[in-house]
Protein backbone atom coordinates (compact mmCIF):
# COMPACT_ATOMS: atom_id res chain seq x y z
CA UNK A 1 0.00 0.00 0.00
CA UNK A 2 1.79 3.08 -1.38
CA UNK A 3 1.20 6.76 -0.83
CA UNK A 4 2.00 8.53 -3.97
CA UNK A 5 2.91 12.26 -3.91
CA UNK A 6 2.84 14.27 -7.41
CA UNK A 7 1.37 11.21 -9.01
CA UNK A 8 -0.57 13.96 -11.69
CA UNK A 9 2.49 15.50 -12.67
CA UNK A 10 5.07 14.58 -15.63
CA UNK A 11 7.55 11.81 -13.97
CA UNK A 12 4.65 10.74 -11.62
CA UNK A 13 1.56 9.95 -13.90
CA UNK A 14 4.25 7.41 -15.62
CA UNK A 15 5.13 5.95 -12.00
CA UNK A 16 2.32 5.47 -10.01
CA UNK A 17 0.53 3.51 -12.98
CA UNK A 18 3.67 1.11 -13.24
CA UNK A 19 3.48 0.50 -9.37
CA UNK A 20 -0.08 -0.16 -9.63
CA UNK A 21 0.96 -2.85 -12.61
CA UNK A 22 3.11 -4.15 -9.99
CA UNK A 23 0.40 -5.27 -7.72
CA UNK A 24 0.86 -2.36 -5.26
CA UNK A 25 -2.19 -0.42 -4.24
CA UNK A 26 -1.62 2.92 -5.00
CA UNK A 27 -2.79 6.10 -3.70
CA UNK A 28 -2.10 9.34 -5.77
CA UNK A 29 -2.54 12.57 -3.30
CA UNK A 30 -2.18 15.91 -5.36
CA UNK A 31 -4.12 18.39 -6.29
CA UNK A 32 -4.86 17.60 -9.34
CA UNK A 33 -6.59 13.82 -10.03
CA UNK A 34 -4.37 11.16 -12.48
CA UNK A 35 -7.67 9.32 -13.04
CA UNK A 36 -6.56 6.23 -14.13
CA UNK A 37 -8.47 2.96 -13.19
CA UNK A 38 -5.76 1.46 -11.36
CA UNK A 39 -4.80 4.47 -8.97
CA UNK A 40 -6.65 6.13 -6.47
CA UNK A 41 -7.16 9.88 -6.43
CA UNK A 42 -6.99 11.56 -3.10
CA UNK A 43 -6.85 15.41 -3.27
CA UNK A 44 -4.34 16.90 -0.84
CA UNK A 45 -2.74 19.93 -0.30
CA UNK A 46 1.19 18.75 0.33
CA UNK A 47 1.74 22.47 2.08
CA UNK A 48 -0.80 21.81 4.60
CA UNK A 49 0.13 20.06 7.35
CA UNK A 50 -2.78 18.94 8.60
CA UNK A 51 -4.34 17.87 5.31
CA UNK A 52 -1.28 15.47 5.18
CA UNK A 53 -2.03 13.91 7.70
CA UNK A 54 -5.27 13.32 7.68
CA UNK A 55 -4.57 11.59 3.87
CA UNK A 56 -1.89 9.34 5.95
CA UNK A 57 -4.58 7.97 8.82
CA UNK A 58 -7.43 7.71 6.48
CA UNK A 59 -8.82 5.72 3.91
CA UNK A 60 -8.00 5.81 0.31
CA UNK A 61 -11.28 4.29 -1.04
CA UNK A 62 -14.57 3.47 0.05
CA UNK A 63 -14.06 0.13 -0.01
CA UNK A 64 -11.50 0.34 2.65
CA UNK A 65 -14.80 0.22 5.05
CA UNK A 66 -15.18 -2.78 4.30
CA UNK A 67 -12.03 -4.06 6.14
CA UNK A 68 -12.22 -5.02 9.66
CA UNK A 69 -8.56 -3.41 10.69
CA UNK A 70 -8.17 0.58 9.88
CA UNK A 71 -5.33 -0.43 6.86
CA UNK A 72 -2.18 1.54 7.00
CA UNK A 73 0.71 2.59 4.60
CA UNK A 74 3.48 0.50 3.93
CA UNK A 75 5.95 3.19 1.78
CA UNK A 76 5.41 6.88 0.64
CA UNK A 77 7.20 7.63 -2.72
CA UNK A 78 7.55 11.27 -3.20
CA UNK A 79 7.69 12.90 -6.63
CA UNK A 80 5.33 15.85 -5.53
CA UNK A 81 7.25 19.44 -5.92
CA UNK A 82 6.87 22.61 -4.05
CA UNK A 83 4.93 25.48 -6.72
CA UNK A 84 6.63 28.30 -7.63
CA UNK A 85 4.79 31.35 -7.55
CA UNK A 86 7.61 33.57 -8.76
CA UNK A 87 8.30 31.53 -11.80
CA UNK A 88 7.22 33.08 -15.16
CA UNK A 89 3.67 32.31 -16.32
CA UNK A 90 3.61 29.35 -18.91
CA UNK A 91 2.77 29.54 -22.67
CA UNK A 92 2.36 26.30 -23.45
CA UNK A 93 -0.64 25.31 -22.02
CA UNK A 94 -3.50 24.27 -24.06
CA UNK A 95 -7.57 24.17 -22.72
CA UNK A 96 -10.27 22.13 -23.41
CA UNK A 97 -13.74 22.73 -23.11
CA UNK A 98 -16.89 21.35 -23.91
CA UNK A 99 -20.65 21.59 -22.74
CA UNK A 100 -22.56 19.45 -20.45
CA UNK A 101 -26.29 19.46 -19.04
CA UNK A 102 -26.09 20.60 -15.77
CA UNK A 103 -27.49 18.24 -12.90
CA UNK A 104 -27.77 14.25 -13.50
CA UNK A 105 -30.50 12.37 -14.84
CA UNK A 106 -32.24 15.19 -16.92
CA UNK A 107 -34.43 14.25 -19.80
CA UNK A 108 -32.56 15.94 -22.66
CA UNK A 109 -34.62 16.01 -25.88
CA UNK A 110 -31.66 16.80 -27.96
CA UNK A 111 -28.45 15.69 -29.01
CA UNK A 112 -27.57 19.57 -29.41
CA UNK A 113 -26.61 22.16 -27.07
CA UNK A 114 -28.19 25.53 -27.31
CA UNK A 115 -24.62 27.10 -27.79
CA UNK A 116 -23.16 27.52 -31.49
CA UNK A 117 -20.18 25.98 -32.82
CA UNK A 118 -17.68 29.11 -33.05
CA UNK A 119 -16.96 30.11 -36.38
CA UNK A 120 -13.64 30.45 -36.20
CA UNK A 121 -12.61 27.22 -35.08
CA UNK A 122 -12.11 24.33 -37.44
CA UNK A 123 -14.12 21.90 -37.02
CA UNK A 124 -12.59 18.12 -36.59
CA UNK A 125 -15.23 15.66 -36.27
CA UNK A 126 -17.19 16.56 -39.49
CA UNK A 127 -20.33 17.20 -37.77
CA UNK A 128 -22.18 19.89 -39.93
CA UNK A 129 -24.71 21.08 -37.10
CA UNK A 130 -24.16 24.60 -36.10
CA UNK A 131 -24.83 23.97 -32.88
CA UNK A 132 -22.64 21.93 -30.35
CA UNK A 133 -22.92 18.47 -29.22
CA UNK A 134 -23.55 17.83 -25.80
CA UNK A 135 -19.80 16.72 -24.50
CA UNK A 136 -17.92 17.67 -27.62
CA UNK A 137 -14.42 19.07 -26.86
CA UNK A 138 -13.04 21.97 -28.79
CA UNK A 139 -10.23 24.23 -27.93
CA UNK A 140 -9.96 27.87 -26.40
CA UNK A 141 -7.63 29.72 -28.74
CA UNK A 142 -4.44 31.69 -27.10
CA UNK A 143 -4.50 35.52 -26.50
CA UNK A 144 -0.93 35.86 -28.01
CA UNK A 145 2.15 35.51 -26.54
CA UNK A 146 2.14 38.46 -24.39
CA UNK A 147 -0.94 37.81 -23.00
CA UNK A 148 -1.42 34.05 -22.00
CA UNK A 149 -5.04 33.93 -21.89
CA UNK A 150 -7.29 31.98 -23.63
CA UNK A 151 -10.69 33.67 -24.16
CA UNK A 152 -13.82 32.57 -26.84
CA UNK A 153 -17.27 34.05 -27.45
CA UNK A 154 -19.65 31.32 -27.91
CA UNK A 155 -22.83 32.16 -29.76
CA UNK A 156 -26.19 31.20 -28.75
CA UNK A 157 -29.45 30.05 -30.41
CA UNK A 158 -31.83 32.39 -31.39
CA UNK A 159 -34.63 30.23 -29.14
CA UNK A 160 -34.32 27.60 -26.74
CA UNK A 161 -35.85 24.24 -28.05
CA UNK A 162 -39.43 23.07 -27.13
CA UNK A 163 -40.16 27.07 -26.05
CA UNK A 164 -38.42 26.66 -22.84
CA UNK A 165 -38.28 29.99 -20.61
CA UNK A 166 -34.39 29.01 -19.27
CA UNK A 167 -31.61 26.04 -19.40
CA UNK A 168 -28.79 25.20 -17.28
CA UNK A 169 -25.66 23.80 -18.48
CA UNK A 170 -22.43 23.38 -17.42
CA UNK A 171 -19.14 24.26 -19.29
CA UNK A 172 -15.87 22.04 -18.52
CA UNK A 173 -12.97 23.51 -18.86
CA UNK A 174 -9.16 21.57 -18.46
CA UNK A 175 -5.62 22.47 -18.85
CA UNK A 176 -2.92 20.68 -20.63
CA UNK A 177 0.41 20.80 -20.62
CA UNK A 178 2.04 19.21 -23.85
CA UNK A 179 -0.26 15.95 -22.74
CA UNK A 180 -0.10 16.02 -19.06
CA UNK A 181 -3.39 17.31 -17.52
CA UNK A 182 -2.57 19.96 -14.83
CA UNK A 183 -5.83 21.50 -13.72
CA UNK A 184 -9.82 21.05 -14.51
CA UNK A 185 -12.84 23.46 -13.68
CA UNK A 186 -16.27 24.20 -14.23
CA UNK A 187 -18.78 27.06 -14.69
CA UNK A 188 -22.46 26.84 -14.65
CA UNK A 189 -24.51 28.96 -16.51
CA UNK A 190 -28.49 29.46 -17.08
CA UNK A 191 -30.01 30.43 -20.24
CA UNK A 192 -32.24 32.79 -19.89
CA UNK A 193 -34.63 33.17 -23.38
CA UNK A 194 -35.28 37.21 -23.67
CA UNK A 195 -37.36 37.48 -26.69
CA UNK A 196 -36.67 40.47 -29.19
CA UNK A 197 -40.44 41.79 -28.43
CA UNK A 198 -38.99 42.02 -24.76
CA UNK A 199 -35.94 43.60 -24.86
CA UNK A 200 -36.89 46.88 -25.73
CA UNK A 201 -40.60 47.75 -23.94
CA UNK A 202 -40.61 51.21 -25.74
CA UNK A 203 -42.83 51.78 -28.89
CA UNK A 204 -40.90 52.34 -32.09
CA UNK A 205 -42.00 55.93 -33.04
CA UNK A 206 -40.89 55.94 -36.60
CA UNK A 207 -42.11 52.77 -37.32
CA UNK A 208 -45.23 54.06 -36.08
CA UNK A 209 -45.42 57.07 -37.91
CA UNK A 210 -44.93 55.07 -41.22
CA UNK A 211 -47.71 52.80 -40.84
CA UNK A 212 -50.10 55.67 -39.89
CA UNK A 213 -48.93 57.52 -42.93
CA UNK A 214 -49.49 54.22 -45.05
CA UNK A 215 -53.17 53.52 -43.84
CA UNK A 216 -54.17 56.70 -44.17
CA UNK A 217 -54.01 58.11 -40.19
CA UNK A 218 -52.04 60.14 -38.38
CA UNK A 219 -49.92 60.14 -35.27
CA UNK A 220 -51.34 61.12 -32.05
CA UNK A 221 -48.67 63.46 -29.59
CA UNK A 222 -50.82 64.74 -27.02
CA UNK A 223 -54.21 64.60 -24.85
CA UNK A 224 -55.13 67.08 -26.77
CA UNK A 225 -54.97 65.42 -30.12
CA UNK A 226 -57.19 62.68 -28.83
CA UNK A 227 -59.70 64.59 -27.37
CA UNK A 228 -60.02 66.27 -31.13
CA UNK A 229 -60.30 62.93 -32.60
CA UNK A 230 -62.95 61.85 -30.60
CA UNK A 231 -65.09 64.81 -30.76
CA UNK A 232 -64.67 64.54 -34.44
CA UNK A 233 -65.97 60.95 -34.33
CA UNK A 234 -69.51 60.54 -35.51
CA UNK A 235 -71.67 59.42 -33.32
CA UNK A 236 -74.23 56.36 -34.19
CA UNK A 237 -77.67 55.71 -32.49
CA UNK A 238 -79.52 52.62 -33.32
CA UNK A 239 -82.81 52.11 -33.40
CA UNK A 240 -84.77 51.70 -29.89
CA UNK A 241 -84.77 48.35 -28.32
CA UNK A 242 -87.78 47.62 -25.82
CA UNK A 243 -87.72 44.63 -23.96
CA UNK A 244 -91.21 43.69 -22.20
CA UNK A 245 -91.47 41.33 -19.39
CA UNK A 246 -94.39 40.21 -17.30
CA UNK A 247 -95.02 41.55 -13.88
CA UNK A 248 -95.19 38.02 -12.13
CA UNK A 249 -91.60 36.95 -13.91
CA UNK A 250 -90.02 39.25 -10.98
CA UNK A 251 -88.89 37.98 -8.02
CA UNK A 252 -90.34 40.88 -5.83
CA UNK A 253 -94.27 40.67 -7.39
CA UNK A 254 -93.91 36.95 -6.33
CA UNK A 255 -92.54 37.69 -2.85
CA UNK A 256 -95.36 40.23 -2.57
CA UNK A 257 -98.15 38.34 -3.30
CA UNK A 258 -96.64 35.10 -1.06
CA UNK A 259 -96.72 37.57 1.57
CA UNK A 260 -100.37 38.74 1.37
CA UNK A 261 -101.33 35.34 0.79
CA UNK A 262 -99.78 34.51 4.16
CA UNK A 263 -101.06 37.63 6.11
CA UNK A 264 -104.82 36.33 4.75
CA UNK A 265 -104.31 32.93 5.80
CA UNK A 266 -102.97 34.67 9.48
CA UNK A 267 -105.80 37.09 9.78
CA UNK A 268 -108.49 34.15 8.61
CA UNK A 269 -106.99 31.42 11.73
CA UNK A 270 -107.40 34.45 13.94
CA UNK A 271 -110.87 35.54 13.14
CA UNK A 272 -111.80 31.71 13.15
CA UNK A 273 -112.93 31.39 9.58
CA UNK A 274 -110.42 28.99 8.76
Amino acid sequence: RIFFTGGSGKAGRHVAPYLAEQGHHVTNADLVPLRHPAVADLRVDLTDAGETYSALAGLATPDELDLLEKPTYDAVVHFAAPYDESASPTRDYRVTAMIEPQGLGLEIDSDYSPVKWPSALPRESGEESPFLIWGEEFELPLGGQATPLHAIQLPLAEALSSGASSQSLRVELTAYEDYTQVDSTSLDIQILHDPFEQQNPFPNHDLLKRVADASGGKVLTSAEDLAAVLAEAPATVGPPEIRRSPLWSNWWMLTLILGLFTIEWCWRRKLGLA
